[in-house]
């Protein structure tokens, strides 16, 4: 994967990938008409002292991302969009990331954007990337974008040397895990988990509410066994169906997306943070945190360990005492320190098992 600045090639796949997202994923059923600048890319963006950038995979469109600049230290960041199947390889981090180089080589204060309000997965990103919800009259310059329901969202550059460790923490920055007000959420995620690891069988009611509590997002139908610890909690999101064995540990100091239908064994230990490599920052507090996301419909076999950055796609299942470094595909038995593919699930892997279903 590489990324360049728009030059003036791509243009069919440029628009294809954009609508095809917009229209036939987002069902947001915006026209080519009623987004100009996607005709006229380099006078939108570039002629004004802004740009346009797209991630390429063997000469193949698979992101763009936009910055238009605007009065007052104000730009406009569009057209984010990432190939689904890229999505979970970091494209629109690396995107973004030039983006943000950029502004700040730029003297840009504020970055606004526009969003579809059905695009969850989308304002996760902008806010763990320091952004927050405004309103239209909050607005810093004029700016007009297709009404489909959006959320405005904006960043202040200018505030980023004020942000606090866990702000930089939430927005994937090196942090200092030292200070003391993440010493406290700790305090408060051990006193919740210990609460819940107390609880016997019968009182879901009470498990559920502390969960509710503790973590950032919890599906219906959820079994967490005890012993279960966590560093923060508010950085872990569990779909529906999911059963956690007993002594799992999340070191949540980035989002962990644990998927709808998915079983862990016992003693999983998922680690989205790494310490810094350099010595004399590691000794002072510097920590690193990459996000973890774990499919739908995936079994982690029991001692399994999954490291900083990886995902896991759907329906794939990962073998006992497995250390997941990389991330796995979908649809494959892996296995191994460090884990790698085995072979495929396929039709060839089922039972009679469902055929008493009925039954049941």
């Amino acid at each position: 994967m590489q990324i360049e600045t728009y030059s003036g090639k791509y243009d069919d796949e440029i628009i294809s990938l954009i609508l095809d997202i917009q229209n036939n994923e987002s069902k947001i059923n915006l026209s080519l008409e009623e987004q100009p600048d996607l005709l006229t890319i380099h006078d939108s963006y570039q002629k004004n002292g802004g740009e346009f950038w797209i991630a390429l995979d063997q000469g193949n469109v698979i992101g763009t991302l936009g910055l238009m600049i605007k009065a007052d230290h104000c730009a406009i960041m569009k057209k984010f969009f990432v190939k689904k199947e890229y999505r979970s390889q970091k494209v629109g981090l690396a995107l973004y990331m030039k983006l943000l180089e950029f502004a700040k080589e730029a003297e840009v204060k504020h970055i606004i954007l526009d969003t579809p309000s059905v695009a969850h997965t989308s304002h996760r990103f902008y806010e763990k990337a320091g952004f927050r919800k405004i309103k239209t009259e909050e607005l810093p310059v004029p700016y007009t974008y297709p009404d489909r329901n959006c959320i405005l969202y904006m960043l202040d550059l200018g505030e980023t040397s004020q942000m606090t460790e866990w702000e930089k923490l939430q927005a994937g920055q090196m942090y200092n895990d030292f200070v003391d007000d993440l010493f406290q959420r700790r305090i408060v995620a051990k006193k919740l988990f210990r609460a819940y690891n107390k609880t016997e069988d019968e009182e879901v009611e009470k498990r559920n509410e502390i969960l509710a509590q503790l973590l950032g997002k919890v599906g219906k139908n959820v079994w967490i066994e005890p012993d279960f610890r966590c560093e923060f909690g508010k950085n872990i999101v569990i779909e529906d169906n999911v059963y956690i064995n007993f002594g799992c540990v999340i070191l949540d100091c980035a989002e962990v997306v644990i998927g709808a239908n998915t079983l862990l064994g016992p003693n999983i230990g998922i680690y989205p943070v790494n310490h810094a490599i350099d010595a004399e920052e590691r000794i002072k507090g510097g920590c690193s945190e990459k996000p973890v996301r774990i499919g739908k419909n995936v079994w982690l076999g029991g001692d399994v360990k999954i490291l900083a950055g990886v995902t896991i796609g759907d329906n794939t299942i990962i073998g006992a005492g497995s250390v997941v470094p990389k991330d796995i595909p979908e649809n494959v038995i892996a296995v191994g320190n460090p884990c790698k593919v085995l072979r495929e699930i396929t039709e060839a892997d089922k039972t009679d098992y469902l055929k008493n279903a009925e039954t049941w």
